[in-house]
């Protein structure tokens, strides 16, 4: 039960990534928030992986994806899941 208390925190708190704002700014001028980047990476990777002349792991490039944002911008919830969950991100 702890296992799922710690995902459900974990979700909760990504949340935050909402209101992040990076350093870019979509095609009708707004400053992207680091969580629509991190959901168009990952539609871009779904849509276009499929086209690639080589086959890819789908689910480690979505994993690197989403985490490499959470790394970025919330590292020590990471460090803790990776010591705790021994998530593999």
């Amino acid at each position: 039960m702890a296992e799922l208390e710690n995902i459900l925190k974990f979700i909760h708190q990504s949340e935050k990534l909402k209101n992040e704002l990076r350093h870019s700014w979509t095609s009708s001028g707004r400053q992207e928030s680091v969580a629509e980047h991190c959901w168009r990476t990952s539609l871009m990777i779904i849509l276009l992986a499929p086209k690639l002349e080589e086959s890819i792991n789908l689910e480690k490039a979505l994993k690197m994806a989403i985490f490499m944002t959470f790394r970025k911008y919330m590292p020590e919830m990471c460090q803790r899941l990776r010591n705790k969950e021994k998530l593999m991100f």
